[in-house]
């Protein structure tokens, strides 16, 4: 009996981590309006330097730029993850650059 209420113990307390890990992570969804991590951010610096050669992604007024206009108006950014958009360029310089459903790319690169 007492090793039933341990496992009983332990489940509820599990359970219970799990629903309070969920709730504060959602809880910028809720409260913001937007999660605090926006997987794209990395593809979209790949991309700007696969096509540019430069690590930029906005203009002086933080307006996120065009990859054409990156060359004219951007300036270098101070994303943390480097490594994650430099490899996402060397993938797309092997594949080659989709034209559409680029998220569907990002989404199979996150899961490796």
């Amino acid at each position: 009996m007492s090793k039933l209420k341990h496992s009983l113990f332990i489940s509820l307390f599990l359970l219970t981590v799990f629903i309070l890990a969920v709730i504060v992570w959602y809880s910028l969804v809720l409260f913001k309006g937007y999660p605090a991590y926006i997987m794209t951010n990395n593809a979209l610096m790949g991309r700007n330097v696969y096509l540019t050669g430069l690590y930029s992604v906005e203009n002086d007024l933080n307006v996120f730029l065009a990859s054409d206009l990156i060359e004219e108006q951007g300036h270098l950014s101070t994303y943390g993850n480097k490594l994650t958009s430099l490899l996402y360029a060397k993938v797309f310089k092997i594949i080659g650059l989709p034209s559409e459903n680029i998220l569907f790319y990002c989404l199979f690169l996150f899961m490796l």
